[in-house]
């Protein structure tokens, strides 16, 4: 498990969507690829609520979004490799 509280050392870490994309790299770590898409919403969803009450900041925020939808893509693409290989080995006849 994630200790969000060594994330909040830094003044940029303080901001929700860093923790929600910690969360997101922490979920895909774990396979939970179906919370990992939850999240990719959840920042979309907080980044858009930022940049409408206080403007963008310093950081680009869009490159944090662009960022967790190539890492859940990647991650969506391995699984499909591995239950399609899983498939492929369980309809292979057995020995004997």
């Amino acid at each position: 498990m994630i200790d969000f509280r060594e994330h909040l050392e830094s003044r940029d870490a303080r901001r929700l969507s860093d923790l929600i994309a910690a969360t997101f790299h922490e979920a895909c770590r774990a396979g939970s690829l179906d919370t990992a898409a939850q999240l990719v919403f959840a920042l979309e969803c907080e980044v858009a609520h930022s940049i409408r009450m206080v403007g963008a900041d310093r950081r680009e925020d869009g490159d944090d979004v662009a960022a967790v939808r190539v890492r859940l893509r990647r991650e969506v693409v391995k699984l499909q490799a591995i239950e399609t290989a899983s498939e492929a080995n369980a309809r292979m006849p057995g020995p004997g």
